[in-house]
């Protein structure tokens, strides 16, 4: 063995010997080819380890989003399920949100859909072009990714500047947490009204009107009883106030709904005609007995502010509309940029793998898909469930907690996802990619 070894160590001398002898008589030209060579191999390494970070920020970036995007419709799940324990919420009304909730996830996924199939494409066609085709298309997708990019995030400062973003939400942020800026809000449940959350909204004299309704409900209220036939029930003047759920489509399939407030006219009249034969009649009565005076005069000056608060509603409801007409159109523009902006994005790190196995790549982009598609059925099922397993509050309930808990377990998928990729970046010795590449800040 020993001799085996002195062999061996032989024949390495041997060797080096003769590397060295022939390096001696080289030319200059072929020792700079050679030097060349060696750069050439340097640079095709650089670019192999650049393009496999490029891939973990790829992959990184899009399990922080889908985190983020988790996170959201956990919070929103966990504020209905609230509205359900507390009882602010209908049965009818939070299936309702059940269903367009899974509208709107069915959509998305069919967008998605969409979306991969125009990367397949770009990775079926990466075989049959060259490195140069390849090269410039990627800085062509790069460069619409930045256009939209910047498009989304001209807008959204567009919007602040001009006072709509009151609270100060990030302009990298997604469509969702834009949206709800601008056209979400909350029922207080002290005293039962719809509150916006835009702050322009909230500015306007019809809001006023209706708040101040809702805080001194009594004020504008009367017990029905002096009249002739009287219905011995308490009348309210915010009882002609609805609340209408509208619907912002894309291809007919609600992406967000919003709530606005509305007046039910025939509501008024007939609260308004029993009101007034109260009075009426009460006019005869303290006319024949003085006793009656403080009641009619009450009854009175009852119809006087009710008819004065629904003038000041009336009056003010047209420019409630109108901000909420320029909101909604400013909620659609957002919606649009941004989902130009992930198509972008999409389509520009599909070329971040140009370097791996296309069939691969293909077959993992199938699989996608084929996830999708087995997500908008489940999402189907979910819509059906809640038309015919939801029959009480506390199905409902049950429903509700499975689904956050659903929702659990998918987060921790996805940051363990997200970690992985992470970890492996921070390994990295290379830092051409964390100079150009930074953790993804975006939600929907």
């Amino acid at each position: 063995m020993r001799k085996l070894i002195y062999l061996v160590a032989g024949s390495l001398c041997m060797s080096a010997a003769m590397t060295s002898c022939v390096d001696d008589e080289e030319s200059n030209e072929v020792k700079e080819m050679r030097q060349v060579q060696l750069n050439q191999m340097k640079l095709d390494l650089e670019q192999d380890k650049a393009d496999l970070d490029q891939t973990y920020w790829n992959m990184y970036n899009s399990a922080i989003s889908k985190v983020k995007t988790l996170e959201n419709d956990k919070k929103n799940f966990q504020l209905q399920l609230d509205d359900v324990k507390s009882g602010n919420v209908t049965l009818a009304d939070a299936k309702d949100a059940i269903v367009k909730y899974n509208d709107i996830r069915i959509a998305q996924a069919e967008k998605d859909i969409q979306d991969e199939e125009a990367v397949k494409t770009i990775y079926k066609n990466m075989d049959i072009k060259s490195a140069e085709d390849l090269k410039e298309e990627e800085i062509k997708a790069e460069i619409e990714m930045n256009k939209a990019n910047s498009a989304r995030l001209s807008k959204w400062t567009e919007i602040t500047n001009d006072g709509y973003n009151y609270n100060n939400v990030d302009a990298s942020y997604g469509w969702n947490t834009k949206l709800s800026e601008l056209l979400g809000g909350s029922s207080n449940y002290w005293n039962n009204y719809y509150e916006p959350t835009n702050h322009k909204l909230q500015g306007t004299d019809f809001i006023a009107a209706a708040e101040d309704l809702y805080n001194n409900s009594s004020d504008f209220s009367f017990y029905d009883y002096y009249r002739k036939n009287p219905n011995y029930s308490s009348y309210y003047l915010e009882n002609v106030i609805e609340f209408e759920s509208v619907d912002l489509k894309d291809d007919g399939v609600a992406y967000y709904s919003y709530t606005k407030y509305k007046i039910n006219t025939d509501d008024y009249a007939n609260l308004l005609a029993m009101l007034k034969d109260n009075v009426d009649s009460l006019m005869i009565l303290s006319r024949n007995d003085n006793s009656w005076t403080d009641t009619y005069n009450d009854y009175a000056e009852k119809k006087t502010a009710i008819e004065a608060k629904y003038k000041a509603l009336t009056d003010n409801i047209s420019a409630y509309n109108t901000m909420l007409t320029t909101l909604e159109g400013l909620a659609k523009d957002v919606y649009a940029l941004e989902m130009a902006y992930n198509k972008a994005v999409n389509i520009y790190n599909a070329y971040g793998y140009s370097s791996l196995d296309k069939e691969v790549l293909v077959m993992q982009c199938e699989s996608r898909i084929n996830t999708l598609r087995e997500a908008i059925v489940n999402y189907k099922d979910l819509k059906e469930q809640a038309d015919n397993d939801i029959v009480d509050n506390a199905t409902l309930n049950t429903y509700y907690t499975l689904v956050i808990s659903q929702i659990e377990n998918d987060i921790k998928i996805q940051q363990s996802i997200a970690d992985k990729y992470y970890k492996l970046l921070t390994s990295s010795n290379s830092s051409s990619s964390e100079s150009t590449n930074t953790p993804a800040n975006t939600e929907e």
